[in-house]
């Protein structure tokens, strides 16, 4: 007799819901007639499956299904038909898995950082077709059979010595995901290695499982087939690769394909599956910072779009080079994995990764500040940071937008300037610092910049601001008109925070006299707005040549809103003057946006509001 699918030594048969063995196997013989099972354990006969007709043999081959081993292990496993037989040795019953995607799935952290000691109970249907104990590296491409892994590592042919032991790299999130699963379930747990760095979602296309072991779907399939055809679960890490522009717009299509083959080819049509949201990129030449936001934005939107699949994040792990997580990196995010994959098989003990709740904002006026309210969901106990609260990004105020960051409960609190906030996210860009965690020590997803809800229109503060030389003169407001503002030299000093700071005010200490800042809009129609604004020293407004405004008191530090003036705009350019006294060069600026009151934002009307437009203009 010989084995051609479903039993070898060392292997993890899966078990069934009623936690025991249905395993379907094939091979050739010469006998014919009904095929019988012996199982041994400890050398004592497994009660109820000794001479158990489990298959039948016929016409030089034999199949059947091996039911009722229960879960645990190690068994010795016998086949006979006729006079022929065929045994197997240290045969495990539990959950059997499926590994894909690229390399950090493959498993390119330091060796340092492995999973130490793994368990004997925890196997790996390795890319040479054997099982065996589980041990780093968990995948070895250029040892593999299947030759579409040795095409990709550029060999004619597998080569051991490509990937021997000692080196340096090979930490995967595999072992620590069997680990962990086996704890949660008591049981056995063994793994069909399947990924190879570098490649794309191009590559692992459904369509090709017709080119067999020359395609990774092809190959990964049949080693599946090899072992049965039966497997609890998939977990998968792939998208770096495909942060590319011709590739993003494809990449969620891409995978809900992926996923639905997987499932009808496995037979298992609610198969659990979770996928990695990728993490950072450092120094990368290729690396564009709004397509990696982007791929991680499918990644944490992909659950509502496909049953039974969960993301978990890993935008707060460290890396061993630019782009693979560390061997303790790895580590966190096997944990990560087997939590989400109990989570899908209904352990009430487990908690679904932290998912984006509501944002919401607000203006404390007694701080004179701006609050952003992120809550979270599946928060296990309270959000906690290592240090400084880091990795939100507040669209024009950047990543260090927020001067305070507040973790309360479930929720981030971003304390920030009394200015128009108009998105928030998180994680965003190729390389983020990002530490934010639950008591589990589970990380936030990152997010894409999100919309902020609002109650009003405005316009974004000002971004073009042109600035004059000084005009020196006592710092009398009386004694500065529209007129003084015509004289001096402007240059165009271009803003990206709600301040319009005097980037030179340095250079004039003991110097008095005034700057003029001046803004320029245009105005599509007619409108009714009011001019929100601060300053910090005494101050002239002029709109239109007139003056509008002073406050021969001005003081620092710059209040952000602290003033509101209204106008009535034609349709047509508009002028805004700031005559701000230098106040010794101590003077720092202004800020200025506009709002137009009276139309409150629906969904019927946003994107429909005609605004004041800002122009860039130098003279």
């Amino acid at each position: 007799m010989k084995i051609l699918s479903g039993l070898f030594d060392r292997m993890v048969m899966r078990r069934n819901g009623g936690n025991v063995s249905e395993q379907p196997f094939t091979g050739t013989c010469s006998a014919s007639g009904d095929v019988t099972v012996k199982v041994l354990r400890g050398g004592k006969p497994v009660k109820g499956v000794r001479g158990t007709i489990c298959g039948k043999a016929e016409r030089g081959s034999f199949s059947g299904i091996l039911n009722g081993i229960p879960a645990g292990g190690p068994y010795t496993v016998t086949l006979s038909a006729g006079k022929e037989n065929f045994t197997v040795d240290d045969v495990l019953v539990g959950d059997v898995w499926v590994s894909g995607g690229q390399s950090n799935m493959q498993g390119s952290g330091n060796l340092s950082g492995a999973f130490a000691n793994p368990p004997s109970t925890l196997r790996v249907y390795y890319m040479t077709n054997r099982w065996g104990t589980a041990k780093e590296p968990v995948t070895c491409p250029s040892i593999a059979k299947a030759p579409v892994h040795t095409t990709l590592c550029g060999l004619k042919k597998p080569n051991p010595s490509n990937w021997k032991n000692p080196i340096a790299k090979g930490t995967g999130p595999c072992i620590s995901f069997l680990n962990e699963m086996q704890i949660a379930t008591g049981v056995p747990q063994g793994l069909i290695a399947c990924a190879h760095g570098g490649t794309t979602m191009e590559q692992w296309d459904p369509k090709r499982k017709k080119e067999g072991d020359e395609s990774l779907y092809g190959a990964m399939l049949n080693r599946v087939l090899r072992n049965g055809g039966l497997v609890s679960g998939m977990i998968w890490y792939q998208g770096c690769s495909d942060a590319q522009t011709e590739r993003i717009p494809l990449f969620e299509k891409r995978m809900k394909e992926f996923v639905k083959a997987v499932r009808r080819d496995f037979a298992f049509p609610d198969m659990p599956f979770v996928q990695v949201q990728i993490a950072r990129l450092v120094n990368y030449p290729n690396g564009a910072p709004e397509l990696w936001t982007a791929l991680r934005e499918i990644q944490r939107t992909l659950p509502s779009k496909l049953r039974n699949l969960l993301t978990v994040p890993t935008i707060d792990l460290e890396l061993d080079d630019c782009i693979h997580l560390s061997g303790e990196g790895q580590q966190i995010l096997g944990k990560r994995l087997a939590g989400a994959m109990q989570c899908l098989r209904g352990d009430d003990r487990a908690m679904l990764p932290i998912e984006l709740g509501s944002i919401r904002s607000g203006t404390e006026t007694k701080l004179a500040e701006r609050q952003i309210i992120v809550r979270f969901k599946n928060v296990s106990g309270s959000l906690k940071a290592d240090g400084r609260p880091s990795g939100f990004s507040i669209d024009r105020l950047g990543k260090e937008g927020a001067f305070r960051t507040e973790v309360k409960g479930d929720s981030v609190i971003l304390h920030c300037p009394n200015a128009p906030i108009f998105s928030v996210g998180y994680g965003c860009g190729c390389n983020p610092y990002c530490n934010i965690h639950d008591e589990a020590g589970r990380s936030l997803p990152a997010f894409s910049m999100k919309n902020l809800p609002t109650t009003e229109f405005r316009a974004p503060y000002v971004t073009y601001p042109q600035i004059s030389e000084p005009f020196f003169c006592e710092e009398n407001l009386k004694n500065v008109h529209y007129k003084n503002t015509l004289a001096p030299k402007y240059t165009v000093q271009e803003q990206d925070s709600p301040y319009v700071i005097l980037s030179d005010r340095s250079n004039y200490p003991g110097k008095t006299g005034f700057r003029f800042i001046r803004a320029s809009y245009d105005v599509p129609e007619t409108m009714e707005l009011r001019l929100l604004f601060g300053y910090d020293g005494p101050v002239k407004l002029f709109c239109d040549g007139k003056e509008v405004f002073a406050d021969p008191n001005g003081k620092n530090p710059i209040v952000t809103e602290s003033h509101k003036l209204g106008v009535l705009w034609k349709k047509g350019v508009h002028e805004i003057v700031f005559a701000l006294a230098m106040r010794n060069g101590n003077a720092w600026g202004v800020s200025l946006c506009i709002k137009r009151p009276g139309i409150k934002p629906t969904k019927w009307n946003l994107g429909n509001v005609s605004m004041p437009v800002e122009k860039r203009i130098s003279r």
